[in-house]
């Protein structure tokens, strides 16, 4: 696991867009942006690959795996709902920053793959100034390196967002037609996947070109740019909630292993 977290933090300026932009953010007071200073310690601890809950190494998990000290299990374990908060609020972000642009983002709806009427996306992108012909679709998935689906591709940079691509594809093409699809893959460490990293990356560049990046006026970032600003609020967001995501398995795991109760007797 130790080699797969440091090859999703390995990377070089050309392959990573967004991983460490978060330790770039000046603390404010801006709702469900602001990390607390035990939350920004835990997400150093993260990234550093320390320890953040030793006790409950190798202690058995309510869904039957093993714990650990680094706290990745709790980006895997299946009973822990909060990975679906960190899901939807770094999407959310990818939408704002889109319509900024006004490339038209929405929330993808059914009906969309005539013969399997409830298969969708996360986001519809209508006016995505690369494929003027076609809208863009994309499911976003953040996945953790170091869990038992993605550890062995994690062996080598950027693999496990490069897995987790390769299931979207093959549940998503062939694209209904008027669309181009595209998998929003990232890891928790913060890196990208290529295909979102590419994107971001023409999207930037053809934005420069019609100069179309202002830092806006009166926004409390440090960030002097649109891009760099962007890429702050998505990878503060994303550590933000990885954040809430350890900290709240941990917190039960302790409950449970330990046999104890909250304040309020529950």
């Amino acid at each position: 696991m130790g080699i797969a977290a440091f090859n999703s933090l390995n990377t070089k300026k050309d392959e990573d867009v967004s991983s460490g932009s978060w330790l770039d953010v000046i603390p404010m007071n801006q709702r469900a942006r602001k990390m607390t200073g035990a939350q920004w310690a835990t997400m150093v601890l993260y990234r550093l690959m320390l320890p953040i809950c030793p006790d409950l190494e190798g202690k058995t998990c309510q869904c039957g795996q093993k714990m650990d000290a680094f706290g990745h299990h709790a980006h895997a374990c299946k009973l822990n709902k909060l990975r679906h908060q960190q899901h939807n609020t770094v999407q959310y972000e990818f939408q704002k920053c889109f319509n900024d642009l006004e490339m038209n983002a929405t929330l993808a709806w059914a009906g969309m793959y005539p013969n399997t009427p409830g298969k969708k996306w996360d986001l519809v992108v209508q006016n995505c100034p690369l494929y003027p012909a076609l809208s863009v679709g994309i499911d976003f998935s953040i996945t953790t390196p170091c869990c038992t689906s993605y550890v062995n591709a994690a062996q080598n940079p950027g693999g496990a967002a490069k897995a987790r691509a390769n299931v979207k594809n093959n549940k998503y093409l062939p694209a209904p037609d008027g669309f181009k699809f595209m998998p929003g893959c990232m890891e928790t460490f913060g890196r990208w996947g290529k295909d979102l990293t590419t994107l971001w990356k023409q999207l930037m560049k053809n934005c420069k070109k019609e100069d179309k990046l202002p830092r806006p006026s009166g926004c409390p970032w440090n960030a002097q740019t649109f891009e760099a600003l962007w890429l702050q609020r998505i990878s503060t967001q994303l550590q933000l909630q990885n954040s809430l995501v350890i900290e709240n398995y941990v917190h039960r795991a302790r409950m449970r292993t330990y046999q104890l109760q909250n304040a309020d007797g529950n």
